[in-house]
């Protein structure tokens, strides 16, 4: 352990030597224990043995004072005591304690008067020890490491140039590279982006505002009072940018000028919402500071950010259009100065922001380097070190999926709680892992450790279509149509239209034209076809290809289908017309063209006085819908050429031997499939034909 307390004004300088304070505990014990002896032999009146007392109680006072100074010298005395009040009361209670032991000599054994003196100078040097609080204390000097990791995207989707940037986005990368016609850009966008730290001042203001209801009206001033400096300079900050965006959205001014007429109204809708309602929720906040009303405060602070919020959220087209009429007004040079920083691609815009000096301040990660252990990290579908932001890059299969997860939680275990302090993830954070990097960054969060993101890319996205998903029929029945269900998207892609076809054999057979409403569009589209022939037939859906699109390969999805006219021969067997035959029976009589069902009951409902059912024997080879039969197939031939056979509740004399060694060649040599259906009067517990149990699936006591 540590100490800071400063030295016990009681305990004597360093310069008395260890040894001489040592040498002075031995002497005056000494003399201490000298003085014993010559009390005993030569005071002999009570008035000698008093004065002996207290001569005796001060050497042992002195001795104890001694001792605690050099035991002072090797550990720390955290007693709150004088060392000279702990001495004396130390040598007071062992004169006390001898004194007693020369007095219980007449009347105990001098054996057990000495283990009671023992005892009790044992109970005594550990109350003093208690007193005096001795501590042992020693220094220890530990660098901990504070580790700061750049974590550097180097997926796929970072290799691409987002060549459809909005220009606003195009006008802040060129600023960030210090393009000198930027310096001309009007004020309006910088302003709005301001807005959103001045929100984000006003939120925390209306939360510092929430007082205990059981604070009296003095505490209340007084908690306002320590507020004013900040309140009055955010008061300002809100006044001096209300004040800066009503001259930048002036009419006169010349991006003002021959905007369109949507915008126009935008533009004065926008100055109620930002500038006059904004300024009228300001006053409610300088009113309650005048005041000192916390309520008031909290409710103008709170309205006032929700005002400009609105207003920021409203002017994002006007924005955008007062810049796009400044870049279209830029000479031609500069413009392409401009898409030329804005048209690298993703990553080196990102080694950009990390490593590009700003004036006369060092880069991003040179900065962080001056404080923390600065660490590099790729990551991909995996996470890995690396020496320097442009070090090593991942290959096709590392940037095959952006997996933020796995780096967070890589991080996570590499680096202890101390040593993290911080995450610097750069990146455009498509990301698409297999989980969700939300709870390793709430784990990093949780131990201290900031993750400070910076977005890279552009936010409209990579143009692309797509055909996410197909679900089709790997087989159909000649004469059913083969149905196509596909999920398609549409990214960045509004106002376009989109030409979706399914072609059999290469040849078109059916086409939609979907218009895009939205850059994030998503839909289902259905398509069907009926075969004319039998076979197995190639079928593939395509979405033609959109100009500017960036991943044309993931326009097809070809799929096969099987077309046959073979029929699945289906025979049922069961005694009585229970649930379980019901249910197989319309399930499969004439529903699915590809079932051709024959079933027999042995004991069939029947009407008095109807006719008697004609004898008819279940074969394969009867018409397709003519399903119902009389009696079994009439020979093993018959039997072999169903390929399923569904047995149910029978008597166990319903099928002979030989019709059951039928079965079990249709089993084992033809593969037919066997179902038994287990009922209450006979199937499985009453069957004892051996060729009959062999096939049932029970073991038999």
């Amino acid at each position: 352990m540590t100490t800071d307390k400063p030295p016990r004004p009681d305990l004597l300088g360093s310069e008395v030597h260890t040894s001489t304070v040592w040498i002075l505990v031995a002497v005056l014990i000494a003399v201490w224990v000298l003085s014993h002896f010559i009390s005993r032999r030569f005071l002999k009146t009570k008035p000698l043995k008093l004065a002996g007392f207290v001569v005796r109680t001060v050497l042992g006072s002195a001795a104890l004072w001694a001792f605690w100074q050099g035991v002072a010298r090797h550990l720390v005395l955290e007693t709150s005591w004088t060392l000279w009040v702990c001495g004396l009361i130390g040598g007071f209670s062992i004169e006390v304690l001898v004194a007693l032991y020369q007095l219980e000599k007449k009347i105990v054994k001098p054996g057990m008067g000495k283990w009671l003196l023992g005892l009790r100078l044992i109970l005594t040097a550990a109350v003093l020890m208690i007193l005096v609080q001795p501590v042992f204390a020693r220094e220890e000097t530990d660098r901990l490491d504070r580790n700061v990791v750049v974590l550097l995207d180097d997926s796929a989707s970072m290799q691409i140039a987002d060549k459809d940037m909005p220009v606003a986005e195009k006008l802040a990368v060129a600023a960030f590279e210090g393009i000198d016609v930027m310096k001309d850009r009007p004020a309006l966008p910088r302003l709005m982006s301001e807005a959103k730290q001045l929100v984000s001042e006003l939120e925390q203001t209306a939360e510092l505002f929430k007082l205990p209801d059981n604070l009296s009206r003095e505490e209340v001033k007084e908690f306002v009072a320590s507020q004013k400096a900040p309140l009055d300079k955010l008061e300002k900050a809100a006044n001096d940018w209300a004040e800066s965006v009503s001259q930048a959205m002036d009419e006169n001014r010349a991006e003002q000028r021959d905007l369109p007429e949507d915008i126009k109204r935008l533009r004065n809708e926008v100055r109620k919402r930002t500038v006059n309602d904004f300024r009228e929720r300001m006053k409610d906040f300088r009113n309650g500071l005048a005041r000192s009303e916390e309520r008031q405060i909290r409710s103008g602070a709170r309205e006032a950010a929700q005002q400009l919020m609105r207003g920021v959220e409203m002017a994002g087209p006007y924005s955008d259009a007062v810049d796009e009429k400044f870049y279209a007004a830029l000479p031609e040079d500069a413009r392409k100065k401009i898409d030329a920083a804005a048209g690298r691609t993703r990553a080196e815009l990102a080694q950009q922001i990390l490593t590009r000096k700003l004036g006369e301040q060092d880069s991003l990660v040179d900065q962080i380097a001056g404080k923390y252990t600065l660490r590099h990290m790729r990551f991909g579908k995996k996470s890995a070190e690396s020496d320097r932001v442009d070090g090593p890059e991942g290959d096709a299969s590392f940037r095959s999926r952006t997996d933020l997860s796995a780096a967070l939680a890589r991080i996570k275990e590499t680096y202890k709680d101390q040593e993290l302090a911080g995450v610097v993830v750069v990146s455009d954070f498509r990301h698409n892992g297999p989980t969700s990097p939300d709870n390793e960054a709430h784990a990093i969060g949780v131990q201290g450790a900031p993750i400070c993101p910076i977005l890279t890319g552009s936010s409209r996205g990579t143009k692309d279509a797509a055909i996410i998903s197909v679900g089709s029929p790997q087989s159909i029945f000649l004469g059913d149509r083969v149905r196509v269900k596909a999920e398609i998207k549409a990214d960045g892609m509004r106002g376009k239209e989109m030409s979706v076809k399914l072609l059999r054999e290469g040849a078109m057979i059916h086409e939609e034209r979907v218009p895009v409403p939205d850059n994030d569009f998503r839909t289902t589209l259905r398509f069907s076809h009926q075969p004319p022939e039998k076979g197995i037939f190639s079928y593939t859906l395509r979405i033609d290809p959109v100009e500017g699109e960036l991943f044309p390969n993931n326009n097809e999805w070809s799929f096969d289908v099987a077309v046959s006219d073979d029929r699945t021969n289906v025979l049922i067997v069961d005694d009585r017309p229970r649930w379980e035959f019901r249910y197989l029976r319309n399930l499969f009589d004439s529903r699915d063209k590809s079932v051709h069902l024959q079933y027999v009951l042995l004991h069939p409902d029947t009407l008095q006085g109807a006719p008697p059912l004609p004898d008819i024997a279940a074969s394969a080879s009867r018409k397709f819908g003519e399903s119902e039969a009389t009696r079994l197939p009439a020979s093993p031939e018959e039997w072999r050429k169903f390929d399923v056979i569904i047995l149910g509740d029978l008597p166990p004399g319903t099928l002979g031997e030989e019709t059951w060694k039928t079965v079990r060649e249709c089993v084992d040599e033809r593969g037919a499939m066997l179902v038994l259906i287990a009922g209450p009067a006979h199937m499985p517990h009453a069957f004892t034909n051996e060729t009959a149990r062999s096939l049932i699936p029970v073991d038999y006591d």
